[in-house]
């Protein structure tokens, strides 16, 4: 089985710049396909939370203006997505496939990057893992979400 649309979920750790190595030889050299490198961005559930003021005798809590929210909120994908292009640049640059460098706000990693596969329609990912956590003991916690949540094949890399 040839993969033609892999993801890379990547946070900038060693695991993950290993998932991103391996990625690459697997379609680098292919024009035809393509290597989504993608972070995730975690967002509280509730954008329009309340959240304590700086000053507690002005009052217990405030909420944001949904159209500043919304404006701050791009803007901060937007620098993430560049500062990710601009980190991988000199890694990316000699792939003959195209390549896509992303950013996917959601609820947690796993969510993030399930959604992020869904929505490509990816037939490959491939993370890192760190193993760091009770369950695990082979992989992490993102990585064996990943792996329940998707339903393309996962490998992990450490």
């Amino acid at each position: 089985m040839a993969f033609k649309n892999i993801v890379v979920p990547y946070d900038g750790s060693n695991p993950s710049r290993s998932a991103l190595e391996i990625a690459k030889d697997l379609v680098g050299a292919d024009p035809e396909a393509t290597l989504h490198v993608m972070s995730v961005m975690t967002v509280p559930s509730d954008p329009f939370h309340t959240r304590p003021l700086a000053s507690e005798a002005l009052a217990d809590y405030m909420l944001v203006e949904p159209d500043l929210y919304e404006r701050a909120f791009r803007e901060n994908v937007k620098h993430m997505r560049d500062d990710l292009k601009a980190e991988l640049a000199s890694t990316l640059e000699d792939l003959a496939c195209e390549v896509v460098v992303d950013v996917m706000p959601d609820l947690t990693p796993v969510e993030g990057v399930a959604t992020y596969v869904r929505r490509h329609d990816c037939d490959l990912v491939v993370m890192g893992r760190r193993g760091l956590g009770a369950v695990r003991g082979l992989i992490g916690s993102v990585s064996f979400g990943v792996l329940r949540a998707v339903d393309v094949p996962v490998m992990t890399v450490k």
